[in-house]
C-alpha cells in the first residue's frame, strides 16, 4: 500500500509546483521544516479570504476551543 503522502504528492504534482514556486518567487518565499510553531501559525494565525472582510482568521466567527488552546499552550 503506498504512503498517502506519495498518493497525494503523485495526484498533485507537489514536486514540481514546488520547484515551480521556488525557481519563479524563490526570494518572496520562506521555508521551514515541520516544528510545532509552524503548526501554531497554521492553524492560530493564518487567515481565509472573506469578500466582506476581506481576510478573517479561520474562528473569527466564533473561537474555536482547540485554537484557543494552542494560541495558549503552543510556544511562540
Amino acid at each position: 500500500m503506498a504512503c498517502p503522502a506519495a498518493v497525494l504528492g503523485a495526484m498533485y504534482n507537489l514536486r514540481k509546483a514546488n520547484e515551480s514556486l521556488k525557481a519563479n518567487w524563490g526570494q518572496y518565499m520562506t521555508r521551514c521544516t515541520f516544528n510545532w510553531r509552524m503548526m501554531k501559525t497554521i492553524f492560530t494565525e493564518l487567515h481565509v479570504y472573506d469578500e466582506k472582510k476581506n481576510y478573517k482568521p479561520f474562528d473569527a466567527e466564533k473561537e474555536e476551543p482547540l485554537f484557543a488552546l494552542q494560541r495558549k499552550v503552543l510556544p511562540s
